[in-house]
Order: structure tokens, then sequence, then C-alpha cells
């Protein structure tokens, strides 16, 4: 339940016109995000030997400020609950050096993983992550605004 962190800058092909990050970068960071989180605990092997793949339900995006370009920040990510049928990703990126402890956007993942056209169980993927004994609490706002 540990998040994990990339340390990322802010590269010319990540801009958009206005000359900060683009908005859609942020939701493919994210995807990089879990990637990283499921390589760092072993759960990529896991997938991919029981053929489970990753598919995105919905997602949030809280946009805070501008990252600049070439500015250095960190990429967090967590799994913050799941129900019956949903795991719930929480990204954060959040400035370092002299922007420490600012916050540029949160987006919030909502997935599910397939066997083919099977939904995995929940159950079974939280065993498969490592971790032992019920969901965090959930968060009844992040809920409501991926419904």
């Amino acid at each position: 339940m540990d998040q994990t962190r990339v340390t990322l800058h802010v590269m010319p092909t990540d801009m958009d016109i206005a000359m900060h990050m683009n908005n859609g970068r942020y939701l493919t960071l994210a995807d990089l995000g879990r990637w990283d989180m499921m390589v760092r605990i072993s759960f990529l092997k896991t997938m991919r030997a029981k053929g489970w793949h990753p598919v995105v339900g919905a997602s949030k995006v809280w946009h805070r400020g501008s990252l600049q370009p070439f500015q250095k920040f960190e990429l967090t990510t967590k799994l913050l609950f799941w129900d019956d049928k949903w795991t719930y990703f929480e990204h954060r990126y959040e400035g370092v050096g002299k922007n420490e402890g600012t916050l540029y956007c949160r987006v919030v993942i909502k997935s599910l993983f397939l066997c083919g056209r099977e939904k995995v169980p929940v159950s079974d993927l939280i065993e498969a992550f490592g971790h032992v004994g019920p969901s965090p609490e959930p968060d009844e706002d992040v809920i409501r605004s991926l419904a």
C-alpha cells in the first residue's frame, strides 16, 4: 500500500502551445506511474503470466498549477482503495527543489483488469499485489466524481 515515486522533467515534447505541460500529458504520465508501480511490486510478471490487462473505466483530473519547460517534478502513484469491481489509483504531480510541496495536478483513475473479456476479481488482483487485508476506507467524493 506504499506509494511509488518517479522524478521527471517537463520536456519539449510534453508542452503545448501555451508553453507549459499539455493537459493530456498528465494522463499519459499517470499510465507510466501505474506501470512503474506494477514493475516495482513484481505484479507485471504475474499480470503477463495470467494474461491480465488493465482497463481504465474513468479518470478525474484536478489541475492546480502549470508545470513549466524543463521543470523537475515528482509523480507519486498510490492505490487508494478498491471495491468489488474497481481499483482506484491516485497520481500526484508535485514540485521538487525550490517548488517542493507544490501540488500541480492530481489524477485519480478508476480501473479494472480483464483476462480476455472476463473481469478479473478484485480480490485476485489485491492478492497478486501482495496485500493482505481489507481495502482502505473508500473516499465517497472520489467515487462520485468518477461515476
